[in-house]
């Protein structure tokens, strides 16, 4: 009925349970036989099953997903739809889960349920022949928890008691053997999940608005669209404790730890951070000639700034000013309570402009291009993420080193951190702890956002050519470029001073002189790391809760903290690529597209805190970092298909069981994405031996921060492969016997076990950067088939356009292990599984479902 209404509801159910297991997983083996295991240790020795050292595990994940839409009809003129999307999941995974590996023991669990619920109302309504407008109002809700499994573990022993539990009443900690204290560890990370349990909420209302208006020539849009975003965190990182063993496996097993941390006690682990972004826009789309259409428009859009809602946030206006005392009469706080960044985005006016021409009149052949600036307003909500994992006075990590320093490391000035516990108490027994954690030992780590940000944008510009071939294919031939400026990154905004800086690239080799009667000429400089003080620079003084004065000699100009991992609009990008695109249009039941492209993708590091551990190279120019993107891949192919089989000429149930059958494949074929080797940390070369600073990374301990290396070549093989003293070369480089020329036609080897062989690259000689560049090895690539076939059947006996679709669906389904790149910070040149792949993508996934259409 032409002005009468219609109410069409549709219902999509869908379950998917599954099981996923990694393509590798294992604990690296050659202990010794004639260590004996300190008494403290066999209990938690004793967690783990005795059976399977080297193991797969597999994470449990059950899916379930539903959608209903209504669509009604209010006369010709009216029309509205409202849809409700749900899905739940919750995933098993073995600890510790996130922030360590993925290859956990089966001993811990992490249990990860999560919740998205969307809900949309749109109304659409004609005024006139030219005049449409569209309005629509949305919600939508995402909450993903990660709880840690504390049940006795499946050897029967308990997890929480005084013989494991690092912390008094709390399951067991982190262990992490044979690490640069980053985290990462060259054993497979004991115990559980480090920041479980967790919960991330997301609230996020839409209103939008658009209007469509025609008049002659020209076709023009306008619109708004507004968002408020609710951002609710908890982490609990580091609540249960953390021993690291940087001497390895001899070192756990003689329980002789090299850093015990754990949060502060009182900590507000929880947060609540909101903010809004609108947008407008104006779009003419002026048909200038019968051959030539251009698009004209412009944008403007911005962010508010996110605030806590109980101020609950800090800042630090200038965290690399020089700060020579701390605690003083004189000394006041640095960290401030208002917003913790300026907001940039309110001058966000964004030009568009795009033409499209016929050369020939014919219609066959089509040239068009377009240009325009978008700006990031979309993420800057991530930057909130490092104020609930650890930000002072509400959040800190304090610190004990048992074995270094010899003098007692020190603690925060008064009033410097809300609640301080006094002065500090010697370090607890490991383990069966039963003290906590108390005093502060600057300087101390940061991980805020730089509050002087800059507004990230991409320009983009794009050239096409369109042409119509016989048989119903068209060939697509485009240009794409891209530019983005002033992109998220992080980087140390509180970095060490280097001695030199010779054409943009700093060292720290101390040739010129002692900076210090403890570091003559040639030493190179150390700088402080989470709560070691190293002679390196300038004296702080620095005055203690019980008046004691201290003086420390630091490498960085603010002695109020150590490294500040900050979040940065420092980054920048560069891409250019090469599309073809073959399509085939629907005829004869048969459709398919193949797309492929030839690119480059350069940059700077990008990324923020836990999503990205990419760091910039700190006190170097910032092109020193340029190099191919972890994102580049040079090759990429994909092709799609759909068949939709021919309906026979049969009636009654035969009709239905032979009809409405149909195909889809996909194939994708990419080459693989680039990485860079690392050189290591921190590394024991002789078991009982104290852990030698072959690069940087130690000193600018930076999260998930990594020193490139440097080429073995023919003039440096000779002091690489030369042993002196203590493992190290003449020069003062780890020595390596197996070093061998680095060849670019041979250094990858195309073997998951050893993708690439590091034997080809060495630490560089201590207080210098390496002279690798960034992203100069390429990853595995991927080739993967989906394929589905679909059933349509009609019901007719439930009305006009009643469906039942059955749908099977093969995801990988050649089962085929695409082996993935390691994290910028898991390729260190050196250690048991240097230059190994320990992830993958996933196995063949297998799904049925039914929808009903009514």
């Amino acid at each position: 009925m032409a002005n009468g209404t219609r109410t069409i509801a549709q219902g999509n159910p869908n379950g998917v349970d599954y099981t996923v297991t990694p393509a590798d997983c294992g604990i690296p083996g050659g202990i010794s036989a004639n260590i004996k295991v300190d008494p403290a240790i066999r209990p938690l020795l004793a967690l783990y099953d005795p059976a399977d050292s080297n193991y797969t595990q597999n994470s449990h994940e059950s899916v379930n997903y539903g959608q209903m839409r209504v669509d009604q009809n209010f006369g010709k003129d009216d029309s509205v739809f409202a849809r409700y999307t749900i899905e739940d999941a919750i995933d098993f995974v073995p600890g510790p889960g996130f922030g360590a590996s993925v290859y956990g023991f089966k001993e811990f669990q992490n249990s990860e349920p999560s919740r998205s619920q969307f809900i949309t109302l749109s109304e659409s309504h004609i005024f006139s022949p030219a005049l449409l407008n569209t309005a629509r109002i949305s919600f939508s809700r995402t909450n993903i928890l990660a709880n840690l499994v504390a049940n006795p573990s499946q050897t029967g022993q308990e997890v929480v008691g005084p013989n494991v539990s690092f912390l008094n009443g709390e399951p067991i900690g982190l262990i992490v053997i044979g690490s640069n204290g980053s985290g990462s560890s060259t054993f497979t990370t004991m115990g559980p999940d480090f920041a479980a349990p967790n919960y991330h909420l997301q609230n996020y209302w839409s209103l939008s608005e658009d209007l469509y208006y025609t008049r002659g020539k020209h076709a023009l849009k306008f619109g708004f669209l507004g968002n408020r975003i609710q951002l609710i965190t908890g982490e609990t990182v580091w609540a249960r404790g953390r021993v690291n063993f940087l001497g390895g496996l001899p070192a756990f097993l003689r329980n002789q730890p090299s850093q015990e941390l754990a949060a502060i006690p009182d900590g507000v682990p929880r947060r609540h951070f909101r903010y809004e972004t609108y947008g407008f826009y104006g779009q003419d789309d002026w048909r200038a000639t019968s051959r030539l259409t251009l698009n004209l428009g412009l944008r403007y859009e911005f962010n508010t700034t996110p605030l806590e809602s109980q101020g609950l946030q800090t800042t630090l206006l200038n965290p690399g000013a020089q700060v020579d005392v701390v605690g003083g009469p004189g000394w006041t706080n640095p960290l401030t309570t208002e917003p913790y960044l300026r907001n940039p985005s309110l001058k966000n006016f964004s030009p568009r402009v795009g033409f499209a021409f016929d050369p020939t009149g014919s219609g066959k052949t089509a040239l068009r291009g377009a240009y325009g600036i978008y700006y990031d307003i979309a993420t800057i909500g991530s930057t909130t993420f490092g104020y609930v994992v650890g930000d002072p006075p509400y959040r800190s990590i304090n610190a004990v080193f048992p074995a270094t320093p010899p003098a007692p490391p020190l603690v925060w000035a008064p009033g410097f951190i809300s609640a301080s516990p006094g002065p500090y108490q010697p370090p607890f027994p490991f383990p069966g702890a039963t003290n906590t954690f108390q005093g502060f030992s600057p300087p101390a780590p940061l991980n805020l956002t730089q509050h002087d940000i800059r507004q990230p944008y991409l320009m983009q510009w794009n050239f096409s050519v369109d042409r119509q071939l016989p048989g119903d294919i068209g060939l697509t031939v485009s240009y794409v470029g891209t530019r983005g400026l002033h992109l998220w990154g992080q980087g140390d905004a509180n970095p060490c001073m280097p001695t030199h800086i010779v054409n943009g690239v700093p060292d720290w080799s101390n040739t010129l002189g002692p900076r210090s009667a403890l570091f003559p000429r040639g030493t190179p400089v150390a700088c402080p790391s989470t709560n070691l003080a190293f002679p390196s620079g300038h004296i702080c003084t620095v005055i203690l809760n019980n008046g004691v004065t201290r003086f420390i000699l630091s490498g960085r100009n603010n002695c109020n903290f150590g490294n500040d991992n900050a979040v940065q609009t420092t980054s920048a990008s560069w891409y250019n690529g090469l599309q073809l695109s073959l399509q085939k249009r629907l005829s004869h039941g048969l459709e398919f597209q193949s797309a492929y492209t030839y690119s480059k993708n350069l940059d700077l590091p990008q990324g923020r805190l836990f999503i990205d551990g990419e760091v910039a190279t700190p006190q170097a120019d910032r092109y020193v970092d340029r190099g191919r993107s972890v994102y580049n891949a040079t090759h990429n192919w994909r092709f799609n298909t759909l068949y939709t089989f021919p309906t026979r000429n049969f009636q009654g149930f035969a009709s239905k069981l032979v009809n409405g059958w149909s195909m889809q494949s996909i194939i994708a074929l990419q080459s693989g994405f680039a990485f860079s080797p690392a050189a290591p940390g921190g590394v024991v070369l002789a078991p009982g031996s104290a852990a030698v600073d072959v690069s940087l990374n130690t000193n600018t301990n930076i999260n998930g921060a990594y020193e490139r290396p440097e080429y073995v070549t023919s003039a440096n093989i000779g002091d690489v492969t030369t042993c002196v003293a203590n493992g190290l070369t003449p020069s003062g480089r780890l020595c390596n016997p197996n070093a061998v020329v680095y060849n670019p036609a041979t250094v990858i080897t195309g073997n998951p076990n050893q993708w690439y062989n590091p034997n080809m690259f060495t630490a560089p000689v201590p207080g210098f950067l390496g002279n690798v560049g960034r992203g100069i090895l390429t990853g595995p690539g991927l080739f993967n088939v989906d394929f589905s076939v679909h059933k349509d059947t009609k019901l007719g006996f439930l009305g006009e356009a009643r469906n039942l679709q059955f749908r099977a669906e093969f995801f990988n389904i050649l089962n085929r292990a695409n082996f993935v790149n390691n994290p910028p910070n898991g390729n260190a040149i050196v250690g048991p599984g240097a230059g190994a792949l320990t992830l993958a993508r996933e196995g063949r996934d297998v799904q049925l479902a039914l929808k009903m259409s009514f």
